[in-house]
């Protein structure tokens, strides 16, 4: 393997293939971090090396030399995943795809052809120039690159109207593990054969390495308008937010904060009394004015008041600054983890039926009481079944991970899935078999058969 990045380094360039201390602490881990319910380092783990590919055939090298030389490569693109999936096994080789970052906007076909390390703030952005919107918001928005987003299919805060970043793709360019490249046609719509774009979206980087796609963009809204409401109990704020979700909304979040929380979580200020909605909607201003009137109208059948303007304007104006908590040091470390000091936290991204919603967090809540673990928050994001419980504990790493298991088999039970836009990672490898039962060894079959040198990393690997 020495021998093997030698020659790499000489081909890419010394300043792409980074060993030992040339590492920087950042590439050592993703922002799956010691305060979750997985013993992670907080160094990180040991790379055998960082290799930075220019070009898809740069990429395709990359995995041909790596692979014979008996090695093993994990993709990288913002490092902002918090399920561990970028994170390196010692002496795996990272592939960081951050200089894959051409964008390039056609205005006539409404697309925009990226690498897959463009950032997606640089693609909205450049997508705006043009009158056009992306429409994908997460609160990594800043940093988080399209590669990344749809290997996790993750979805943001306007993914109501406009889906996950996974449903925006149309074409893709991939590079198999024996360096074979291979191209999906960028049609919205295909029926011939099967559709490259699974190999690559939700996959977490375990059958293909995309290095190009081909989005699907909108024009941008005439007009966005933003409301808030705060509800007197749980039951009546999920009752108004299923009929509102009928209204098509392109945000849509409720949350509630438990009593006590804020006691022990370390950004407490961030938590609300009440059963908290916001909702949003942008397209054709007519559209919109109705939409809104049937948005309040829905609402007060269920007693809500009214949040001010500015509350609201604050929402959407700061809903990205949480990211500023995570941007790690030289040292690799990040706020988030410094704050938290010896408060173990952890978190459950739910996909389960509607009517299942308000039962779970009752169950929930009674599980983390059982086992002593304090409830933070109950989120409801973009549809009324994708459901988020947040959860901790002080100095009790084990407690957190054994809840985060009992929640997910609760989850399991009520026929609902475990993520809905984080991926699988390190973190929740060993629940993989509860998820997909007889359909896991399918995954398996089909990854021996793209990679049976074992040069990426499978779904579960870590278990």
């Amino acid at each position: 393997m020495n021998e093997t990045l030698s020659e790499l380094a000489e081909r890419l360039g010394p300043d792409n293939v980074l060993r030992d201390d040339r590492i920087p602490a950042a590439f050592r881990r993703d922002l799956l971090t010691s305060v979750r319910g997985l013993a992670v380092p907080a160094e990180g783990w040991t790379p055998a090396a960082v290799v930075s590919p220019g070009s898809t055939e740069e990429v395709a090298e990359v995995l041909r030399a790596v692979g014979s030389a008996g090695g093993r490569v994990v993709c990288r693109g913002g490092g902002t995943g918090i399920m561990g999936s970028a994170a390196p096994p010692d002496g795996w080789v990272v592939l960081d795809l951050s200089r894959l970052d051409a964008i390039d906007i056609d205005a006539t076909s409404r697309r925009a052809r990226v690498g897959a390390g463009a950032r997606i703030a640089a693609v909205e952005a450049k997508a705006d120039d043009k009158g056009l919107v992306l429409g994908h918001d997460p609160w990594t928005f800043e940093i988080a690159t399209v590669g990344g987003a749809v290997a996790t299919d993750g979805l943001g805060y306007l993914g109501a109207r406009y889906g996950s970043l996974g449903d925006r793709v149309i074409g893709v360019t991939a590079v198999l593990a024996d360096g074979t490249v291979v191209t999906k046609r960028p049609a919205v719509k295909a029926s011939v054969g099967f559709d490259l774009s699974a190999w690559v979206i939700g996959t977490e980087g375990t059958l293909a390495v995309a290095t190009e796609l081909v989005l699907d963009l909108r024009e941008r809204p005439e007009a966005r308008r933003l409301r808030g409401y705060s509800f007197a109990t749980l039951e009546a704020a999920f009752t108004a937010t299923c009929r509102i979700a009928e209204v098509d909304p392109a945000l849509l979040e409720l949350s509630v904060s438990s009593p006590g929380a804020g006691s022990i979580w370390p950004f407490a200020d961030e938590l609300v009394d009440r059963p908290t909605l916001f909702v949003g909607v942008d397209g054709v201003i007519d559209v919109v004015k109705g939409q809104l009137e049937a948005i309040r109208q829905r609402a007060a059948e269920h007693g809500a008041e009214i949040l001010p303007g500015a509350a609201v304007e604050a929402f959407w104006r700061d809903r990205h600054a949480v990211v500023e908590r995570y941007r790690k040091d030289d040292d690799g470390m990040t706020e988030a983890e410094r704050r938290a000091g010896d408060v173990a936290f952890d978190f459950v991204h739910a996909a389960i039926p509607r009517d299942a919603v308000v039962p779970f967090h009752g169950e929930a809540r009674r599980i983390l009481e059982r086992r002593r673990v304090t409830m933070i928050e109950l989120g409801v994001w973009v549809a009324p079944e994708l459901v988020s419980i947040v959860f901790a504990k002080r100095a009790d790493r084990a407690a957190i991970a054994a809840a985060t298991d009992e929640l997910i088999r609760l989850v399991h039970g009520l026929d609902g899935s475990m993520e809905y836009c984080h991926g699988v990672g390190r973190r929740l490898a060993h629940l993989l078999d509860d998820e997909h039962g007889d359909a896991l060894a399918a995954y398996v079959r089909v990854k021996r058969a793209l990679d049976p040198r074992g040069v990426l990393p499978s779904l579960g690997e870590w278990v």
